[in-house]
């Protein structure tokens, strides 16, 4: 099962970006991040994403969450992140989402 915790991937790329209009007319910047870490104990890689959602006006992070050791398969990670991606899913509604399509 995933773990949804704040630490600090092996190797954090980026893969995507997207924008995003709010009803206040701000701009969001979405970024998405393919995380991979190589797990010691049972000797695999391990994928997850990382969402950041970046206000223009602001330059500022307004959230960011990491999603760690969501697979094994990197072609799993990949889809998972160009189906958060696709949607313009923000850093908030990330986890819920993920629980939604994983579960």
């Amino acid at each position: 099962m995933a773990s949804y915790i704040l630490r600090p991937p092996t190797n954090c790329l980026l893969k995507r970006k997207a924008s995003l209009r709010t009803e206040d007319k701000d701009l969001l910047q979405l970024e998405y991040f393919l995380l991979e870490e190589f797990n010691i104990k049972d000797q695999c890689a391990q994928y997850g994403i990382k969402v950041t959602t970046k206000n223009q006006s602001l330059e500022s992070n307004l959230e960011e969450v990491y999603a760690n050791d969501l697979t094994e398969n990197k072609k799993e990670a990949l889809y998972l992140l160009d189906k958060l991606a696709d949607n313009k899913v923000t850093a908030v509604a990330v986890t819920d989402v993920l629980k939604d399509i994983i579960l």
